[in-house]
């Protein structure tokens, strides 16, 4: 976009366990506002991502300003792209960017490539992994899939000790097989 009145950065990072998201808005090269957004431990890098692009489509619609933003993740342009998804989040963002159709450009920026407002924007997204205002957003798939399945096996392994039959079979297997079980 051409006309546009500010130019936004946006990342996500996670380190350790801790998983954050910023946003960092520029005009005329001069730092005017950022944000920085602490998830939840369970959220993933890639939430935190599209968490700070959703963040500034909605700071252009409560202004009404125009902004070109960018982003260092292939992949949140890539889904944002698609025609259709799953994810109601997904959709959210989507219906965010459509409301937003005129005044948001988005685009691709290299990662690590020195450009000042994307090494800003990693900058606070690393900080904001322990400081940052809480955003709350639903628990990925992926997230969940790994809780169940652990608490499964861990569930199954207990009664797999305390139960009186099988002893022979306890022998040769010990503890409860997780390749045993099936799910999509």
């Amino acid at each position: 976009m051409n006309d546009a009145d500010f130019v936004v950065y946006t990342d996500g990072s996670g380190i350790d366990v801790n998983v954050g998201a910023s946003v960092c808005i520029f005009k005329n090269n001069i730092l005017f506002n950022s944000f920085k957004f602490k998830l939840a431990s369970f959220n993933s890098v890639f939430q935190a991502e599209l968490a700070a692009i959703n963040f500034a489509a909605g700071w252009v619609l409560e202004n009404s300003y125009k902004i070109n933003i960018f982003t260092d993740s292939l992949s949140s342009i890539e889904i944002l792209k698609k025609s259709s998804s799953k994810l109601n989040y997904i959709h959210q963002i989507k219906n965010n960017m459509f409301r937003a159709i005129g005044s948001v450009g988005l685009s691709w920026v290299k990662a690590h490539a020195d450009i000042p407002g994307n090494k800003l924007a990693d900058q606070f997204a690393k900080a904001a992994t322990t400081k940052g205002e809480s955003l709350l957003l639903p628990a990925p798939y992926s997230y969940l899939k790994k809780f169940i399945t652990t608490y499964i096996l861990k569930n199954w392994q207990r009664d797999w000790e305390e139960s009186k039959s099988g002893i022979r079979v306890k022998e040769f297997a010990p503890l409860a097989d997780s390749t045993l079980l099936t799910h999509n």
